[in-house]
Protein backbone atom coordinates (compact mmCIF):
# COMPACT_ATOMS: atom_id res chain seq x y z
CA UNK A 1 0.00 0.00 0.00
CA UNK A 2 1.12 3.65 -1.04
CA UNK A 3 2.19 5.26 2.61
CA UNK A 4 2.85 8.80 3.60
CA UNK A 5 -0.76 10.21 3.28
CA UNK A 6 -4.86 9.32 3.81
CA UNK A 7 -6.19 7.13 1.31
CA UNK A 8 -8.62 8.25 -1.02
CA UNK A 9 -12.18 7.14 0.01
CA UNK A 10 -15.20 5.82 -1.99
CA UNK A 11 -18.39 4.89 -0.58
CA UNK A 12 -20.62 3.42 -2.85
CA UNK A 13 -24.36 1.06 -3.21
CA UNK A 14 -25.55 -0.69 -6.27
CA UNK A 15 -27.31 2.34 -7.92
CA UNK A 16 -25.88 4.83 -6.05
CA UNK A 17 -24.97 8.85 -6.84
CA UNK A 18 -22.35 8.96 -9.76
CA UNK A 19 -21.50 11.94 -7.53
CA UNK A 20 -19.55 9.93 -5.42
CA UNK A 21 -17.43 8.63 -7.78
CA UNK A 22 -16.48 11.81 -8.90
CA UNK A 23 -16.00 13.53 -5.87
CA UNK A 24 -13.32 10.56 -5.61
CA UNK A 25 -12.02 10.76 -9.11
CA UNK A 26 -11.23 14.56 -8.45
CA UNK A 27 -9.33 13.58 -4.85
CA UNK A 28 -7.20 10.76 -6.34
CA UNK A 29 -6.37 13.16 -9.90
CA UNK A 30 -5.15 15.78 -7.37
CA UNK A 31 -3.21 13.13 -4.73
CA UNK A 32 -1.76 11.71 -8.40
CA UNK A 33 -0.49 14.87 -9.43
CA UNK A 34 1.85 14.80 -6.77
CA UNK A 35 2.73 11.65 -5.50
CA UNK A 36 3.21 8.22 -7.97
CA UNK A 37 1.50 6.12 -5.67
CA UNK A 38 -1.76 6.79 -3.84
CA UNK A 39 -3.92 4.43 -1.05
CA UNK A 40 -7.73 3.99 -2.40
CA UNK A 41 -10.06 2.55 0.43
CA UNK A 42 -13.86 1.54 -0.94
CA UNK A 43 -16.46 0.56 1.17
CA UNK A 44 -19.88 -0.59 0.55
CA UNK A 45 -21.94 -3.50 -0.92
CA UNK A 46 -20.23 -1.94 -4.26
CA UNK A 47 -16.47 -1.29 -3.30
CA UNK A 48 -15.15 -3.18 -6.50
CA UNK A 49 -17.41 -1.93 -8.67
CA UNK A 50 -16.63 1.74 -7.10
CA UNK A 51 -12.60 1.46 -6.72
CA UNK A 52 -12.98 0.10 -10.40
CA UNK A 53 -14.50 3.44 -11.90
CA UNK A 54 -12.89 5.76 -10.02
CA UNK A 55 -9.80 4.45 -11.21
CA UNK A 56 -11.01 4.04 -14.96
CA UNK A 57 -12.13 7.90 -14.48
CA UNK A 58 -8.95 9.34 -13.30
CA UNK A 59 -7.32 7.71 -15.77
CA UNK A 60 -8.85 9.58 -18.67
CA UNK A 61 -8.63 12.94 -16.60
CA UNK A 62 -4.91 12.17 -16.44
CA UNK A 63 -4.94 11.63 -19.74
CA UNK A 64 -6.69 14.72 -20.57
CA UNK A 65 -4.83 16.78 -18.45
CA UNK A 66 -1.13 15.53 -19.72
CA UNK A 67 -2.62 16.76 -23.73
CA UNK A 68 -3.09 13.05 -24.57
CA UNK A 69 0.48 12.40 -23.94
CA UNK A 70 2.01 9.58 -26.07
CA UNK A 71 3.30 6.81 -23.53
CA UNK A 72 1.14 7.84 -20.32
CA UNK A 73 0.15 3.91 -19.97
CA UNK A 74 -2.60 2.56 -17.79
CA UNK A 75 -3.95 3.93 -14.41
CA UNK A 76 -4.02 0.89 -12.38
CA UNK A 77 -5.32 -0.76 -9.06
CA UNK A 78 -2.81 -2.73 -6.97
CA UNK A 79 -4.79 -4.57 -4.81
CA UNK A 80 -4.43 -5.26 -0.92
CA UNK A 81 -7.22 -6.15 1.62
CA UNK A 82 -10.87 -7.11 0.17
CA UNK A 83 -13.60 -8.76 1.98
CA UNK A 84 -16.19 -8.69 4.78
CA UNK A 85 -14.83 -6.83 7.77
CA UNK A 86 -17.84 -7.47 10.00
CA UNK A 87 -19.32 -4.05 9.30
CA UNK A 88 -19.40 -4.43 5.89
CA UNK A 89 -17.38 -4.69 2.30
CA UNK A 90 -14.22 -3.29 2.53
CA UNK A 91 -11.74 -2.96 -0.37
CA UNK A 92 -7.81 -1.43 0.36
CA UNK A 93 -5.75 -0.85 -3.02
CA UNK A 94 -2.45 1.74 -4.07
CA UNK A 95 -3.35 3.10 -7.28
CA UNK A 96 0.15 4.14 -9.97
CA UNK A 97 0.39 5.01 -13.79
CA UNK A 98 2.63 2.08 -15.20
CA UNK A 99 3.95 3.75 -18.01
CA UNK A 100 5.32 -0.22 -19.67
CA UNK A 101 1.99 -1.41 -19.28
CA UNK A 102 1.54 -3.81 -22.08
CA UNK A 103 -1.15 -3.70 -24.66
CA UNK A 104 -3.92 -6.73 -25.24
CA UNK A 105 -3.12 -9.03 -27.77
CA UNK A 106 -5.37 -8.61 -30.77
CA UNK A 107 -7.93 -11.16 -31.68
CA UNK A 108 -7.52 -11.78 -27.45
CA UNK A 109 -11.48 -12.67 -26.47
CA UNK A 110 -11.95 -11.59 -23.08
CA UNK A 111 -12.23 -13.49 -19.72
CA UNK A 112 -16.22 -13.04 -19.13
CA UNK A 113 -17.01 -12.55 -15.73
CA UNK A 114 -20.70 -12.91 -14.19
CA UNK A 115 -22.28 -12.15 -11.01
CA UNK A 116 -22.52 -16.23 -10.61
CA UNK A 117 -19.23 -16.79 -11.39
CA UNK A 118 -17.23 -18.77 -9.43
CA UNK A 119 -13.91 -17.01 -8.49
CA UNK A 120 -11.65 -19.44 -7.99
CA UNK A 121 -12.82 -20.80 -11.31
CA UNK A 122 -11.76 -17.28 -13.49
CA UNK A 123 -8.69 -16.94 -10.79
CA UNK A 124 -7.53 -20.68 -12.52
CA UNK A 125 -8.07 -19.39 -15.77
CA UNK A 126 -6.37 -16.04 -15.13
CA UNK A 127 -3.48 -17.49 -13.43
CA UNK A 128 -3.29 -20.12 -16.66
CA UNK A 129 -3.33 -17.07 -19.16
CA UNK A 130 -0.86 -15.14 -17.79
CA UNK A 131 1.63 -18.11 -17.32
CA UNK A 132 1.09 -18.49 -21.14
CA UNK A 133 1.37 -14.84 -22.09
CA UNK A 134 4.06 -13.41 -20.52
CA UNK A 135 4.10 -10.08 -19.64
CA UNK A 136 -0.02 -10.10 -20.61
CA UNK A 137 -2.69 -8.48 -20.32
CA UNK A 138 -5.64 -10.69 -20.23
CA UNK A 139 -8.88 -8.77 -20.27
CA UNK A 140 -11.46 -9.58 -17.76
CA UNK A 141 -15.25 -8.33 -18.87
CA UNK A 142 -17.79 -8.04 -15.95
CA UNK A 143 -20.75 -6.29 -15.85
CA UNK A 144 -22.29 -4.68 -12.63
CA UNK A 145 -21.27 -4.53 -8.99
CA UNK A 146 -21.57 -8.57 -8.16
CA UNK A 147 -19.72 -9.12 -11.38
CA UNK A 148 -17.05 -6.65 -10.78
CA UNK A 149 -16.57 -8.04 -6.73
CA UNK A 150 -16.09 -11.82 -8.48
CA UNK A 151 -13.39 -10.53 -10.79
CA UNK A 152 -11.24 -8.65 -7.97
CA UNK A 153 -11.45 -11.88 -6.06
CA UNK A 154 -10.53 -13.68 -9.13
CA UNK A 155 -7.29 -11.46 -9.29
CA UNK A 156 -6.24 -11.36 -5.89
CA UNK A 157 -6.85 -15.52 -5.58
CA UNK A 158 -4.93 -15.58 -9.20
CA UNK A 159 -1.98 -13.42 -7.52
CA UNK A 160 -1.72 -16.09 -4.60
CA UNK A 161 -1.43 -18.78 -6.93
CA UNK A 162 1.16 -16.83 -8.82
CA UNK A 163 3.00 -15.74 -5.58
CA UNK A 164 5.99 -17.70 -6.82
CA UNK A 165 6.91 -15.07 -9.65
CA UNK A 166 7.44 -12.74 -6.28
CA UNK A 167 5.25 -9.74 -8.48
CA UNK A 168 2.18 -8.82 -7.68
CA UNK A 169 -1.27 -8.19 -10.43
CA UNK A 170 -1.73 -4.99 -11.97
CA UNK A 171 -5.81 -4.16 -12.99
CA UNK A 172 -6.51 -1.51 -15.51
CA UNK A 173 -10.07 -1.05 -15.87
CA UNK A 174 -11.72 0.74 -18.63
CA UNK A 175 -15.75 1.45 -18.93
CA UNK A 176 -17.64 0.26 -22.15
CA UNK A 177 -21.24 1.36 -22.97
CA UNK A 178 -23.61 1.16 -20.32
CA UNK A 179 -26.47 -1.81 -20.75
CA UNK A 180 -29.02 0.16 -19.01
CA UNK A 181 -29.68 3.74 -19.83
CA UNK A 182 -30.46 5.06 -16.20
CA UNK A 183 -27.95 2.82 -14.19
CA UNK A 184 -24.36 3.87 -13.90
CA UNK A 185 -23.77 0.73 -12.32
CA UNK A 186 -24.26 -1.15 -15.36
CA UNK A 187 -21.34 -0.37 -17.84
CA UNK A 188 -19.47 -2.61 -19.27
CA UNK A 189 -16.37 -2.89 -17.44
CA UNK A 190 -13.43 -4.48 -18.84
CA UNK A 191 -9.91 -4.56 -16.78
CA UNK A 192 -7.08 -5.64 -18.20
CA UNK A 193 -4.43 -7.83 -15.58
CA UNK A 194 -0.60 -7.86 -15.92
CA UNK A 195 2.07 -7.71 -13.79
CA UNK A 196 2.77 -4.77 -11.30
CA UNK A 197 5.90 -2.46 -12.06
CA UNK A 198 7.04 0.43 -10.53
CA UNK A 199 4.91 3.50 -11.13
CA UNK A 200 5.83 6.73 -12.78
CA UNK A 201 6.70 9.99 -11.46
CA UNK A 202 4.00 12.71 -11.67
CA UNK A 203 3.21 14.36 -15.10
CA UNK A 204 3.49 17.25 -15.75
CA UNK A 205 -0.21 18.81 -16.01
CA UNK A 206 -0.28 21.23 -19.02
CA UNK A 207 -1.15 24.92 -17.95
CA UNK A 208 -5.40 25.57 -18.36
CA UNK A 209 -6.33 21.76 -17.48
Amino acid sequence: MAAGAAAVMVRGMPGGRSSKIYAACEQLVAALRVRPEVALRAEGAAAALSALRVCAAAEHELRRASGFLPGFGRLALRLGAFGDTGGGVVLLASVGRLPGAPAAPAGSPPLPVARRSDPGEVAGALARRLRAGGAGPVVLRAVGPAAADNLLRAVRAAQAELAAKGAALAVAPALGASLAFDRLDQNELQASVFWWTQPAAPLLVLPGR
